[in-house]
């Protein structure tokens, strides 16, 4: 029912915007930045929030019954400062704020606060902005084990269910490729992701591969209307250098819906679904995320 929900809101928002956009017209255009880099001296500031609550066990690719005795539920501000810095270079800076909230039969408890913050280094490898313009760029960026950890719970006795960080720094390498048809946007990015250090209780993230396929469609008036898939592999962790049977294989479906709220302003919203996941442990996991984004322009 949830995801009916979700969907339908979605379609009325888009029928919404494309109505408006046949009616006043206007310009098909992107509403950020074209390209992957920014140029030199520009800055964007981005607000990312994710939602999403976990209440059911999956072991394999198999759905447990839902479990009345154990939720979680997560909320997710990304504030992402991001600026140009001349010769095919930009950074960024993400810092997340987190509440975390574990409810049980026995109880429930949650925690607010910093989670584990992010830089990135971005290079532009080649862009051509001419005719149907492309883009391809390299991104390297190291995770700082800035969040909260160790975090005791009157209710919970389980280490770690109220953590907002690893404890551990990691480093991530990211090739991403960008091109444009007229008024459709093509989209491939690859990550790669590996923990540099054991963080709390001896808990070592397994490497994780990433992909994302997205398509975007310009519609008049700044309105886009996008739809992505995106796959996830994990490898098994490791405590105290013990390997766990943890790993795990995923694959989404986004939808999302972007515009402009002032020339300066964008917003985009999006919603995900898992079409296919595996895990090698019995795990706690979402039926849905939904996203909200808003891009400032300075």
């Amino acid at each position: 029912m949830k995801k009916i929900l979700c969907v339908f809101i979605f379609v009325a928002m888009g029928l919404c915007q494309i109505l408006l956009a046949e009616e006043t017209g206007g310009k098909r255009t992107p509403n950020y930045f074209r390209g992957l880099i920014l140029p030199k001296g520009k800055m964007i500031i981005v607000s990312k929030t994710m939602y999403f609550k976990k209440i059911h066990y999956y072991e394999g690719s198999t759905r447990g019954i839902e479990r009345n005795d154990w939720e979680t539920t997560m909320i997710r501000e990304n504030l992402m400062i991001r600026r140009g810095l001349g010769h095919n270079f930009d950074i960024k800076l993400q810092i997340p704020v987190v509440k975390k909230i574990s409810e049980a039969s026995f109880g429930k408890d949650d925690n607010f606060g910093l989670a584990d913050m992010m830089i990135f280094f971005q290079y532009g490898l080649w862009a051509q902005k001419k005719k149907d313009p492309w883009a391809l760029a390299a991104y390297y960026s190291v995770t700082l084990p800035t969040g909260h950890t160790h975090v005791s719970s009157s209710v919970f006795n389980k280490p770690g269910v109220l953590d907002l960080g690893s404890g551990a720094f990691a480093n991530m390498l990211e090739l991403k490729l960008r091109k444009e048809f007229g008024d459709n946007m093509f989209f491939v990015s690859n990550t790669y992701r590996i923990a540099l250090s054991e963080g709390c209780y001896g808990y070592k993230d397994g490497d994780e591969w990433g992909w994302i396929l997205s398509y975007t469609r310009y519609l008049e008036n700044f309105v886009s209307i996008k739809t992505e898939l995106t796959g996830e592999v994990v490898a098994d962790s490791k405590t105290y250098g013990v390997t766990q049977n943890d790993g795990s294989s995923t694959i989404g479906w986004l939808v999302g819906l972007g515009g402009r709220v002032t020339s300066d302003l964008s917003y985009d919203l999006s919603v995900e679904f898992p079409i296919y996941r595996y895990y090698d442990d019995n795990d706690l996991e979402p039926d849905f995320k939904l996203f909200v984004k808003l891009v400032w322009n300075l």
